[in-house]
């Protein structure tokens, strides 16, 4: 993906969940002092962001580098900036989970699977904005850390570069764009393969070498686990398939959920053509074909699948 990394060597999960200073006690204006009852409902609050893989500013945060885990961001009402900054009180919610393939469960990360930043203000944590950094326990049961320094100031210094990146007074660019690369697509054949099949399909002709009466095509997916449970497939959803004839590889198309403001009439989807000998990237876009890959995986609804992508055996969500 062409982005930026942030600095940030470890994963969450490999840290000690420390509390930071909360200066509750001490003189001055506290600001908003969020509780626990303040976090409840939060899946009921605007969904800001639906991501798997990596996105821009995340490395390895929030199981950013593990393909099986899906991040959901959630906004409590009135998070509308203000001359750049968020009012106090504003509240933003951030699921880190897998979908357990088997049962449909939401399966939440062993450690920061619920996280939260709340908008503090008055004098608290003045260097950084006001912010305070909370991990919840997935059920909601308690607070399990909280502070102006949590994770040893890992929540302050990776969201300090937001604005760098698009984003806002410490928040990323919602919802986040994930722009693909060759690179990207590497290695594709590795990824789990949702579809080999010879077979006519429905809406596929003249498509991938459907003409040819003996093309044999190929459907991988990187993320196994992406659902699109939540209204569609996360950002950064990467699939490509490969078309061959005779045992030889004719075609290699790829999709991606770049996501953000791209193709919005399209589900946010962006189309590649890649070279069957090199993998480099010959055409892309929205608008792929003259509209023919959005017009054919319109199609792709109901009984043939969800979110334009037509359904596949392999698929445990979309089969």
């Amino acid at each position: 993906m062409k982005h930026k990394y942030l600095p940030l060597l470890l994963s969450l999960a490999t840290l000690p969940l420390l509390n930071g200073c909360s200066d509750d006690d001490d003189n001055g204006d506290p600001g908003f002092q969020a509780r626990l009852s303040d976090f409840t409902g939060y899946s009921s609050w605007e969904q800001i962001d639906h991501t798997i893989s990596d996105v821009p500013g995340l490395a390895s945060a929030h199981s950013g580098t593990d393909d099986a885990y899906t991040r959901v961001i959630y906004a409590s009402a009135g998070a509308d900036p203000v001359d750049g900054r968020f009012p106090e009180g504003t509240r933003f919610v951030k699921e880190t989970y897998r979908w357990n393939a088997d049962t449909g469960a939401k399966e939440f990360a062993a450690e920061g699977g619920l996280l939260a930043m709340v908008k503090r203000g008055g004098d608290f944590n003045p260097d950084h904005n006001g912010w305070e950094w909370f991990m919840l326990a997935p059920d909601l049961s308690a607070i399990a850390a909280q502070g102006d320094n949590l994770m040893n100031g890992m929540c302050n210094g990776c969201h300090s570069a937001a604005t760098g990146l698009g984003g806002l007074d410490y928040t990323f660019e919602h919802p986040a764009e994930v722009v693909a690369d060759a690179a990207d697509f590497s290695g594709y054949n590795g990824w789990s393969l949702l579809e080999e099949t010879s077979a006519d399909h429905p809406f596929i002709n003249p498509a991938h070498q459907s003409e040819a009466g003996n093309a044999t095509r190929r459907v991988y997916r990187k993320q196994l686990l992406a659902n699109p449970a939540l209204g569609g497939y996360p950002g950064g959803t990467l699939m490509v398939k490969e078309v061959r004839v005779d045992g030889a590889v004719v075609e290699i198309t790829a999709m991606a959920k770049r996501g953000g403001a791209f193709n919005t009439a399209n589900r946010g989807w962006e189309w590649f053509m890649l070279d069957p000998g090199t993998g480099a990237i010959m055409d892309r876009g929205a608008n792929l074909m003259n509209g023919m890959c959005n017009g054919c995986h319109a199609n792709a609804t109901g009984t043939f699948g969800k979110d334009l992508v037509f359904a596949h055996p392999g698929d445990p969500f979309n089969n």
